[in-house]
Order: C-alpha cells, then sequence, then structure tokens
C-alpha cells in the first residue's frame, strides 16, 4: 500500500513588507500547519516560480504568480492582504475557491466590492471581529513559546520595552514623550521595526525629538529593529521587567498581538492601551496587566514600585492565555477548517 499523503496547504502572502505582525503570523502558522502534518509553503506573489528561500523563523517561502497560485494542487489560505494592491488578486483566489485570514478593519477598507466581509471563508484572530465579518471563524493565532511554561519573573536589568514597530498606531510618539518624564534607569528601551517614513516625518524633520535617531544612524548593535529569527523577540523581551504594546486600532482590540504573546512567553508584565481593552476582552487591568491612556499616564505607570508579588501574580495570571494559542491545537483548527471548505 503507498504511503498515505499529506494534506497541502499554500499559504499566500499579500504584503510586501518584512516586519509586523501578519509576518509573525504567516510564520507561526507555517510552524502550526508543519506540527499538523500538513505539507505547507509561504507563497508571494512574483513572476513565475521562484526558488526557495527562507522566509524567517524557521519557514520556507517562494514566489509564484497568479496563474500559478490559481492553479496549485492542495488548499490555499490568504494569511494577509495588506493594501489596495493586491485586493484583486485576493478576491480572484477566493473565487477560485481560497480562504482568508483578516487580521483586523484595516485589512477589508482595500476592497470595492463589500460583500468580501459576508464569506463564510474567512477566518478572524480576535472574537470581536465578528461585528465586521459575521459569517467568520473565529480561530486564535498560533504561537509557538520560545522559553515555555518555566519562564519565571525576576528582577531585570532593564525595566521596560517595546518590540511594537515604530508607528502611529502603535503610539510610539507616547513611549518617546514618556522617557522625557521617566528616570533613566526607568525609561522605555526601543526594540522594533524602524518604519523609516513614519519616524522620519513623525520624529525627525519636525525636529521635536532631537533624542530620536533612526536605525541608519546608529551603529547595528543599537537599532531598534531586529532579525525574524525564532525566539529572538523573547530573548530581548526577557531581559525587561515590563513589555510595552500601546496598539490602538480602530474597531479592534480585546485580544492579542504577537508581541502580547511573546512578552508573556519571555515572563513581561504587560502595558497595554486603555482603547485596546473590551467588555468582553481576555485583559482585566491590574489582574493581568496595565492599562494607561496617555504619555504622562505611562510615565507615572512605569514610576510606581510594584513588590515582587504583585508582578509574579500578574504575569502568572496573564500566561494562562499562552495554551489557547497551542500551535499544535490551533494547526490543527486551521486544517480542519480548510479540508471543509474545500
Amino acid at each position: 500500500m503507498p504511503p498515505k499523503l499529506k494534506p497541502r496547504v499554500n499559504l499566500v502572502l499579500f504584503n510586501e513588507n518584512k516586519f509586523g505582525g501578519t509576518i509573525t503570523y504567516t510564520a507561526h502558522l507555517y510552524r502550526a500547519l508543519k506540527l499538523a502534518g500538513v505539507d505547507c509553503m509561504i507563497y508571494r506573489p512574483g513572476k513565475g516560480l521562484g526558488p526557495t528561500k527562507s522566509f524567517g523563523y524557521g519557514a520556507l517561502h517562494r514566489t509564484a504568480s497568479m496563474g500559478i497560485l490559481k492553479n496549485m494542487g492542495g488548499m490555499t489560505l490568504i494569511a494577509a492582504c495588506i493594501g489596495k494592491k493586491f485586493s484583486k488578486q485576493a478576491l480572484e483566489l477566493m473565487a477560485n475557491g481560497a480562504c482568508m485570514t483578516v487580521h483586523d478593519p484595516n485589512d477589508l477598507k482595500y476592497y470595492d466590492d463589500t460583500s468580501i466581509m459576508q464569506s463564510d471563508r474567512i477566518i478572524i484572530i480576535r472574537k470581536n471581529n465578528t461585528s465586521i465579518c459575521p459569517n467568520a471563524t473565529f480561530i486564535p493565532h498560533p504561537f509557538d513559546c520560545y522559553f515555555g511554561p518555566q519562564t519565571t519573573h525576576q528582577t531585570r536589568r532593564i525595566h521596560a520595552v517595546t518590540l511594537s514597530r515604530l508607528g502611529s498606531i502603535k503610539r510610539t510618539k507616547w513611549i518617546l514623550e514618556a522617557n522625557r518624564e521617566l528616570p533613566p534607569d526607568r525609561q522605555i528601551w526601543l526594540r522594533g521595526h524602524d518604519d523609516r517614513f513614519f519616524t522620519y516625518n513623525a520624529f525627525v524633520r519636525t525636529g521635536k525629538f532631537p533624542e530620536f535617531k533612526q536605525d541608519s544612524e546608529k551603529p547595528e548593535s543599537e537599532r531598534c529593529t531586529f532579525g525574524n529569527e525564532f525566539g529572538e523577540a523573547q530573548r530581548i523581551a526577557s531581559r525587561a521587567t515590563y513589555l510595552v504594546d500601546l496598539t490602538e486600532i480602530e474597531g479592534d482590540g480585546g485580544g492579542t498581538q504577537y508581541t502580547f504573546l511573546e512578552g508573556l512567553d519571555a515572563g513581561c508584565v504587560l502595558v497595554l492601551n486603555k482603547a485596546w481593552i473590551r467588555p468582553d476582552g481576555i485583559w482585566s487591568p491590574g489582574v493581568n496587566c496595565l492599562t494607561v491612556g496617555s504619555p504622562h499616564e505611562l510615565a507615572q505607570c512605569l514610576t510606581e514600585d510594584r513588590t515582587p508579588r504583585q508582578l509574579i501574580d500578574m504575569v502568572h495570571e496573564a500566561r494562562a492565555i499562552l495554551p489557547e494559542h497551542d500551535p499544535l491545537v490551533i494547526g490543527q483548527r486551521y486544517l480542519t477548517f480548510l479540508q471543509g471548505k474545500n
């Protein structure tokens, strides 16, 4: 009897960026599907079929033309579609039987045909997004821990760190303003992709933040951006007591971002934006996270002294979220969903 063939999933990424949440998601989903016994490859749009290359995080990818993508065997999931440039191609693949992940309401603002929001071939990664995609299926994004359950919270040399890309919806400006109020030993260490267009226009061109230097002006060892290597974000975060992520997305919130999960894996106390908290969400301020609503509140939050017991308890409560993103379980759920649509 011939060996049973593995199910095949083609992960198509319509996103030209090299950093960010959708990149991290695609890599973790690749790893999760592999754990579920799937033959998996990441594809980005291109001409013809390109050679296999490293995607980062231990994953592999190739470029492929639309003609090739539409005629591939197996099941196809559009892992992300960012920007109007790719919206037509995403609709073509969905009409051809593909499914798609919607990460937040911004993903859908580029579609002229709004009927896509009614599709039952959509996966959402946060429950509250059923308000924009009522027929979608909620499956949490997978997260493959680097440190695992043995991580403990202990005295750390760095007070606070942010891993978020430097950008408007990440409220990087709040962080720079808060750092001006904080003593040097309590300031927030900026790590995360330097969106040069944003940082130049927000911080450099205006001359309002002379203390900020773009990555291109720094020695490599001092740059904010770090590589797409599995565990690198957690290794950075594990040096800090607090992980600051001030993400604010209109119409979204309540669930997790990858930087939240990386901070939890590293044993950090999370400091989140009040705008991210939802009554039916998973976050309880003072129990499994801390929340702030302005640069001054951020500075106050990081000035306050807390006992080791308080810090340990918050980390313990927050880390209870991690099993919900178990890659083996989530990979199987994605596979089951895709098989049900094919």
